[in-house]
């Protein structure tokens, strides 16, 4: 049996539960393994120097994460302000000109109004063959 020594991470509070027991084996098998790795293969300077280079990308890596969600955040938030920006506008304009909107559908109706007038009134007046014929029916004195 394989002395390990006094480590509170083996000693979870679980109670009697088949789960706890589970658990403790687990970590007891974790705990057994790193402490196998550390003895058996000693960390050297070389080795304990690609690790901290390895630290030093991943942390600047989780940096550039961070910059890229930011980055994104901004641009949807950026998206979203341009929209609403673009229908406020197009609501304000209109708002503003409905006075003189209105006024140029009023004109517009009053001068199709006017030629559906003109139309009736034309279709009640005679033809021009009638005109020629009237002409002609009077004699011009001499």
């Amino acid at each position: 049996k394989l002395y390990l020594p006094a480590c509170t991470c083996l000693r979870v509070r679980t109670g009697r539960r088949a789960g706890g027991r589970v658990f403790r084996g687990i970590l007891k098998k974790i705990f057994i393994t790193i402490y196998l790795c550390a003895i058996v293969f000693p960390m050297d300077q070389e080795l304990r120097d690609l690790l901290e280079k390895n630290l030093q990308i991943s942390e600047e890596n989780n940096e550039l994460l961070k910059k890229l969600y930011r980055s994104q955040k901004w641009s949807q938030f950026m998206s979203i302000m341009y929209w609403v920006l673009i229908v406020g506008v197009t609501f304000g304009v209109y708002y503003y000109l409905q006075p003189y909107i209105e006024t140029l559908l009023g004109t517009y109706t009053d001068l199709m109004s006017g030629i559906d007038t003109i139309n009736q009134k034309s279709q009640s007046l005679p033809d021009m063959n009638t005109i020629s014929d009237f002409l002609k029916g009077i004699s011009v004195p001499k």
